[in-house]
């Protein structure tokens, strides 16, 4: 699907989404490849004004050089990962040596779920990851779960 980059008022960038193309999927999550070069894990939204569309994150913007406006294709496919995000391997560590975080995190919503997986996955190094996942198993064991609370200190 050939679409454009738009930006909104509060600076977020998002693509309209086609409503059939919508429809053929049985599910709002799905992985995006855009301009055959990226890929990653969204879900369409939907607003009154808009209609359907999918948020592109900053760093992706900037990583393919775009900017409002520009043409981009796209491509999507249903996301059938457990987690609808790519688990990073130092919190799947220690989700497996940590039964009783495990358990709690089995428990949390999807998006609670997905929410504790990016604040780990964004960053960069890989140590820096290990004593994230490591802090936020303490926190699940004492049951703060939400995202939000879980970064605070």
């Amino acid at each position: 699907m050939d679409t454009i980059i738009k930006k909104s008022s509060n600076g977020t960038h998002y693509i309209l989404i086609n409503e059939d193309l919508v429809k053929s999927f049985d599910t709002r999550r799905v992985i995006c490849t855009m301009n055959t070069r990226a890929k990653f894990h969204c879900a369409f939204n939907f607003s009154k004004n808009e209609g359907h569309y999918i948020y592109v994150n900053r760093k992706l913007i900037d990583k393919l050089k775009l900017n409002a406006g520009d043409p981009v294709k796209v491509t999507f496919k249903k996301d059938n990962s457990k987690y609808q995000f790519e688990l990073p391997e130092e919190f799947e560590e220690v989700l497996k040596t940590d039964a009783y975080a495990n358990k709690v995190f089995q428990s949390l919503t999807p998006g609670n779920q997905r929410g504790i997986i990016h604040l780990i996955a964004k960053i960069k190094s890989s140590q820096k990851r290990i004593e994230k996942s490591l802090l936020f198993a303490e926190k699940l064991k004492m049951r703060i779960t939400s995202p939000r609370e879980i970064t605070k200190r």
